[in-house]
């Protein structure tokens, strides 16, 4: 027959420490400082949950002029690996450029999305639905000087389930866009930031 374990706390091998203690509400203390609790492969989070984020932060000395052909122009100064855990999952990948300049000229602007490959040696493949997610970033109809920060991002369905190195794409109009104008040793940094959540 079906029948009840009634504990209040569950010791370590030891029998010196309380390691797990379960109140008259229900709720579970795990007592330690920094725990590790080992999960199965197949330990299903639920839907929504954030199961990994990786990140990595550039900080330029020096401005970078992007193009009108389309490339990862930051390469691996600005990349992130991940292994997705599996292709149901969704993608959040969001990136900052601070200070970008568009010379002043009318028309000039950036386009930028996000790729990715193995290891950026063959053709990279486009994460998302768009090559570019933005389109046109500064763009003016006069010779007018504009700075602004910049900040995308796109959701997409992971990929694969084997490791993927993601980077920004860009591509300008009419003419170059620069970016990190008028950095420094403490001025201006790039950042690049990638979720995978539970579907």
């Amino acid at each position: 027959m079906p029948s009840d374990l009634q504990i209040t706390n569950i010791r370590d091998q030891a029998n010196a420490n309380s390691a797990i203690t379960i109140a008259s509400d229900g709720q579970i203390t795990v007592n330690q400082d920094n725990p590790t609790i080992t999960l199965g492969t197949n330990t299903t989070f639920p839907t929504g949950h954030v199961i990994q984020t990786k990140t990595h932060t550039f900080e330029p000395t020096a401005h970078q002029d992007l193009t009108t052909t389309p490339d990862d122009a930051l390469g691996s100064n600005l990349q992130v690996t991940i292994t997705p855990n599996h292709t149901s999952n969704t993608l959040i990948v969001t990136c900052f450029l601070g200070n970008v300049y568009n010379f002043g000229t009318t028309n000039h602007s950036l386009d930028a999305g996000f790729k990715y490959h193995a290891d950026w040696t063959g053709t990279p493949v486009t994460l998302g639905l768009r090559e570019f997610v933005t389109n046109q970033h500064l763009r003016l109809g006069s010779n007018t000087v504009l700075m602004a920060n910049f900040y995308f991002q796109t959701i997409a369905t992971a990929p694969v389930t084997t490791p993927i190195i993601i980077r920004p794409w860009f591509k300008t109009n009419t003419g170059d866009v620069r970016i990190f104008d008028n950095s420094s040793s403490t001025v201006n940094q790039a950042t690049l930031t990638v979720m995978e959540i539970q579907a």
